[in-house]
């Protein structure tokens, strides 16, 4: 019969040891002629790891002269349920498998033993191999989000679970058995969601599925100091709108961060106010891995392709600093009050004493300063954006506004004032 390979009495050496015997001895005491076992087909041909599925056996030999009980193995696993309907038809219930794919079901019974090969398989559990898009805007409440993967649809899949941070999302649809699609609900700033996905295959999860982020567009966060109800502020220079991040321990009171740089895949190194350096975790407004550096203390930092530049004060110095190794070299000496740095892609402007000038990377040599205006504006931190210089700055003792200076001229303008905190760190975000 296709499909099929009758066994003999050694069939019992490739089952587990508990049911050898019992094989051998119904090999040994079948029956041939009209009272044949054999196996044509089963149905459905397919069923989860973890079993349960009800399938039907159509053959020969499972009643007739004096068959029963019938025992089913599919693969090593006994069926806990197996029952002659009548001679040509057996239900069986599936057991748990080890492995998804192809297993052999092994009939016994007083007629014989027969193993099927290529009837029955089990389904392998969906998997979540990619999302899109990466960046979902926090506010949305119409973007699509796209899961690809397998085993979504395919082979009794049934209607899915879909969970998004243990929430199910809106407007769920099975694609395909590689493509389910959802519209997100809004979300927290920086979250990076689970995805879980389970139906009768299985189940399939996606840790940080997607970002939410505050704009599809860069911008600016800017981190306030002294605060215990704000961990950040998110400034977009394309509409000058703020977004507040409120801080996630309020019982805490967060000191801010002194200088901040992100690195190729945008996640922010921070210096502390209190001299601890580490990764910040955006999501968990955490320092991974911090500790407290023995250079001097870092005030600014600016990264220039791979290598970081860095002023300090304390000693005051022009130099680089290796996030990863977290080593300051000096390139220079750098006096004077409040140092900065911010780099438009070409040139590296410093900040000092309120005036603002080139600085050479090689040498730490600054070019001709300039004033800037108003004569007390006091800078924290600067980036640009494009061909645009941001600060966080503000009268001196009370920087609280997001300003816009011209590197030529000096002259700040006032973009947004942040009543009731006082700014420090800045940096930008890319989506």
């Amino acid at each position: 019969m296709a499909g099929t390979i009758a066994v003999g009495c050694s069939v019992g050496r490739s089952l587990v040891r508990t049911l050898a015997l019992l094989v051998v001895a119904a090999a040994c005491s079948g029956t041939a002629g009209n009272n044949e076992l054999l196996v044509d087909s089963v149905s459905p041909g397919f069923g989860p790891l973890s079993g349960g599925t009800r399938v039907v056996i159509t053959g020969a030999g499972f009643l007739n002269g004096g068959a029963s009980p019938n025992r089913v193995l599919f693969g090593v696993q006994e069926s806990p349920q197996a029952g002659a309907v009548d001679d040509a038809t057996l239900e069986v219930v599936v057991p748990a498998g080890e492995a998804a794919g192809d297993v052999p079901i092994t009939v016994f019974n007083r007629n014989g033993n027969i193993v099927a090969m290529g009837k029955f398989k089990y389904s392998s559990e969906p998997t979540i191999t990619t999302v899109t898009p990466a960046n979902v805007l926090f506010s949305s409440e119409d973007t699509t989000v796209t899961v690809n993967g397998t085993g979504f649809l395919d082979e009794n899949a049934g209607r899915p679970t879909v969970l998004v941070n243990g929430e199910a999302p809106i407007d769920v649809q099975v694609i395909s058995d590689t493509q389910i699609t959802f519209t997100a609900k809004p979300g927290e700033i920086l979250a990076k969601p689970v995805i879980e996905i389970d139906n009768a295959r299985g189940s399939a999860e996606k840790l940080s599925a997607f970002r939410y982020v505050p704009s599809l567009t860069p911008g600016l966060f800017v981190f306030p100091k002294n605060t215990t109800q704000v961990f950040a502020v998110f400034f977009n220079p394309t509409t000058m709108q703020t977004v507040t991040v409120p801080k996630k321990d309020t019982n805490t009171l967060q000191f801010g961060f002194r200088a901040i740089v992100a690195d190729a895949a945008g996640d922010f190194t921070v210096i502390g106010r209190d001299n601890r350096v580490g990764k910040l975790d955006m999501a968990t407004q955490l320092l991974i891995n911090p500790e407290t550096l023995n250079t001097p203390r870092i005030s600014g930092l600016s990264r220039v392709g791979a290598t970081v530049f860095a002023v300090s004060r304390s000693p005051a110095e022009f130099g680089t600093f290796n996030p990863a190794t977290r080593v300051f070299t000096s390139i220079a000496p750098f006096a004077g009050q409040n140092p900065g740095l911010a780099h438009d892609g070409t040139t590296m402007f410093a900040f000092l004493n309120k005036q603002i000038s080139t600085i050479n990377t090689t040498t730490g040599a600054r070019g001709t300063p300039v004033a800037l205006s108003p004569a007390n504006l006091e800078v924290s931190e600067a980036r640009f954006i494009g061909d645009t210089l941001y600060a966080a700055a503000g009268p001196q003792g009370a920087v609280n506004q997001i300003v816009s200076i011209n590197p030529t001229t000096g002259v700040a303008t006032t973009l947004a004032t942040l009543s009731g905190l006082t700014l420090s760190g800045v940096e930008v975000f890319q989506p």
